[in-house]
């Protein structure tokens, strides 16, 4: 279990927000929508990385072809 600065396990809200390009309002409100999990930890709510990319893969809807 050996992760670096670069992969992180856990991403915080911020981070989840900057990914996203969406304001931390926007993923706390996905995770009441069930859009996206998130875990509490030390009072700090966090994503787990591989989760949080599963999530999306689930929600993104590809455009169609014009």
């Amino acid at each position: 279990m050996n992760q670096t600065k670069t992969n992180p396990l856990l991403l915080s809200l911020k981070t989840v927000a900057s990914k996203l390009d969406v304001s931390v309002r926007t993923v706390v409100r996905m995770h009441k929508d069930k859009k996206i999990r998130l875990y509490r930890l030390g009072g700090k709510l966090f994503a787990k990385d591989a989760e949080l990319k599963e999530d999306l893969e689930k929600i993104l809807e590809p455009l169609p072809s014009e």
